[in-house]
């Protein structure tokens, strides 16, 4: 299955268990802004990276910077890392 280049993106940025990054952050980095659509296209590319990798890590936690608390914090578990380097290498 191919995966396309936004969600690429967000792949590289996603952080190793048990660290994570919010929708709102990763829209605000990646595009350049957090409304609606973009945090869409955000989790669309998530759920891209998921049918590649399986299921995500996932956890809680806030992201005071946006004023946003308790919300769900994606990541890589550690045995997703080599295919993860695979995709984003284009191997």
């Amino acid at each position: 299955m191919a995966i396309d280049p936004l969600a690429l993106d967000v792949l590289a940025a996603l952080p190793v268990e048990p660290n994570g990054l919010g929708v709102h952050e990763m829209a605000d980095g990646l595009l350049g802004r957090r409304d609606p659509a973009a945090r869409g296209t955000i989790r669309a590319a998530l759920v891209s990276i998921a049918a590649e990798l399986g299921e995500l890590h996932v956890t809680r936690g806030d992201v005071e910077e946006f004023g946003r608390y308790d919300v769900p914090l994606y990541g890589l578990h550690r045995e997703q890392l080599p295919a993860a380097r695979t995709l984003i290498d284009g191997e």
